[in-house]
This record gives structure tokens, sequence and C-alpha cells, in this order.
């Protein structure tokens, strides 16, 4: 069966990966720690603002209308907030209500901590013929200033308000 010579017997060797540096947990190997700092994941919290405005200007374009706006509100987290923008809406007319679509928005807001982002969104909503209008909308944010410097956040909101007054309510969910 075996030739001469070749039945050696061999020892089983079990090799930990303590051996390797890889699981001591006192000191880990340099490239287990930099894999591992990697691997590491920011857990995302979401922050909600609320903001009360106004429209301060309505230009008419030749499809829609150049819209621009301020507010102020507050957040837990950051303290009272100033927000300050504009968007381009467009809008198919319907029977009771129009279906608007919101395009190239821009905003700032800064809060009371010094933190500052700029935002840029898009988003859809209707308006009755009441002058009542309901949107939902979504973008993404660069921190400018303070704890937010840096940071490329994303978000979505919800506003109503009277398109007759010029005043709305926002609520940011900001997911930082």
């Amino acid at each position: 069966m075996f030739s001469k010579g070749r039945n050696r017997s061999r020892a089983i060797r079990f090799e930990g990966l303590e051996s390797r540096a890889l699981l001591n947990a006192a000191m880990p190997h340099p490239a287990a720690a930099a894999e591992i700092g990697a691997l590491a994941v920011k857990p995302r919290h979401s922050v909600k603002i609320t903001v009360q405005g106004n429209i301060t200007s309505l230009v008419p374009t030749p499809n829609g209308a150049q819209i621009t706006f301020t507010g102020a509100g507050s957040s837990s987290l950051a303290g009272q907030v100033t927000l300050n923008g504009g968007y381009l809406e467009s809008s198919s007319s319907g029977k009771r209500q129009s279906t608007d679509s919101y395009s190239n928005g821009l905003a700032s807001l800064s809060t009371s901590s010094g933190s500052a982002l700029n935002a840029t969104f898009t988003g859809s909503g209707h308006t009755k013929t009441n002058g009542q209008f309901t949107a939902k909308l979504h973008g993404t944010s660069t921190g400018t200033a303070g704890l937010l410097a840096g940071q490329t956040m994303s978000f979505t909101a919800t506003t109503s308000g009277n398109t007759k007054t010029g005043a709305f309510s926002i609520t940011f969910a900001l997911k930082v």
C-alpha cells in the first residue's frame, strides 16, 4: 500500500490567530487596526428642524415662477435657526388643484450655535384653488460652519402654506 519511506507520521499543528497578532485585544496588529477603522460605520441621526416663513418674492418666468423665501424656527439640537433661499416652480393646472414641481432649489440655514449649511433641493406638491399648498422636498446639504462644517448630509422636508398670504411652515428631517 505505502512504499517504504513514505509512511511518516505527521503531527497536527494548530495555529491560533493570536500568533499572527490579529486577535490580540491589548495590541492589535497595525494592519488589522487599519482595516477595523476603515469598516467602522458612523451612526446616522435625524435632526428635526421646523421653520415658519414667508415668500419674499415671486417673479414670473416663461415656465412658472422664481420664488424666494425667508424664515425662522427652531430645533431641539440646533437651537434657533434662520432659513433663506429660492427655487423655480412650474405648475400644471387641474380642476381643483395644480400639480407643482420644484427645481433648482437653493437654501442656506444658520443656527444660533454657529453652525451653517447650504442645501440644494427638488420636490413636488399640489396647490388648491384657495391657495393652500403642500409639498415634499428632498436634497443634499453641505455644512459650511460650526459642528456641521465639511459634512455632507441628505434631507427630506414637508411644507404647507398659502400662496395668497405667502406664509408657510416647513419641517426638515436632516440626516446627520
